[in-house]
């Protein structure tokens, strides 16, 4: 099937208007598949590219975004990658339907007509990416840290999923690390320039999942087909490393500021080889 086409009862197929050709996804038997969810407003090109190089070494296979309006230099980066055929951009209005002025900037933020926005970027994940092994469903302010850096389909296949042969999904704890704590590690990458964290929380989680064994999803939450469960991987070794600042964390009483902090410097072990990658790409975005 090339194209389909909806007609009204006295109009014939043969006519041009109206038609949609039909997509089909991607077949990737052991591929790491990441959804990115929706791509607005302001991106620092930087921390973009830091990020895309970082998921380049743990073997991702493709990124999926929605684009909204972005600044030049994130758009520039976004295309390059795309270019680089690690990630796929697809279009997402920047007027919603409706009445309210919302958006996904907090001042902006309409909770139930806002996360309705957000799940239709979250179930063209699910439709582009259904033909990869693995799927995460991450913002571009986390990565998935494991202690000795395998690639991510290599951790699954060889480690986890034996442990759990009837996982539908993989949930992730979330250390945070909090930038208005200051800067605690070695300038200039964001993931080394920020080594103190929280302790790893059940808290705005994400998940891995696998789509073959997965009904449906979304930001935080899967649901999985008849015979498979999630497994929260509270004791393993993988974790969330999650970048922000203080705005919206209430997972403890009181003020962020006090929050206990736990100093990890996992990523500095990588930052030598890391750096290279994000000056090289720099320099080949043109920014």
């Amino acid at each position: 099937m090339v194209n389909i086409q909806l007609v009204g009862k006295m109009e014939s197929c043969s006519i041009s208007y109206n038609l949609h050709p039909v997509l089909y996804p991607e077949i990737k038997e052991n591929g790491f598949g990441i959804c990115a969810k929706i791509a607005y407003n302001y991106l620092n090109p930087l921390h973009l590219i830091e990020w895309f190089e970082y998921q380049k070494m743990m073997g991702v296979d493709m990124v999926l975004i929605s684009l909204q309006s972005l600044n030049k230099d994130a758009y520039k980066v976004l295309k390059y990658y795309e270019r680089e055929g690690i990630t796929k951009l697809i279009s997402f209005p920047n007027d919603m339907p409706g009445k309210l002025d919302r958006g996904f900037t907090l001042q902006h933020w309409h909770y139930h007509q806002s996360s309705h926005d957000e799940q239709v970027a979250v179930y063209s994940c699910k439709e582009f990416l259904q033909g990869f092994a693995f799927v995460a469903i991450m913002d571009f302010d986390e990565i998935i840290v494991n202690d000795r850096f395998s690639e991510y389909t290599q951790l699954l296949m060889s480690e986890i999923l034996p442990s759990y042969p009837d996982a539908a999904a993989f949930t992730l704890n979330v250390s945070f690390f909090i930038s208005d704590w200051g800067v605690s590690g070695i300038e200039p990458l964001i993931t080394s320039k920020y080594i103190r964290r929280t302790h790893p929380l059940a808290y705005r989680y994400k998940n891995i999942y696998l789509p073959n064994r997965t009904d449906t999803i979304d930001t935080h939450g899967i649901w999985s087909k008849s015979g498979y469960r999630r497994i929260s991987l509270q004791s393993h070794n993988v974790i969330l490393h999650h970048y922000r600042d203080c705005n919206k964390l209430d997972m403890f009483p009181g003020d962020c500021m006090s929050f206990p902090k736990y100093t990890d410097t996992k990523m500095i072990k990588i930052m030598p080889k890391l750096y290279d990658r994000v000056v090289a790409a720099k320099k080949r975005c043109n920014i």
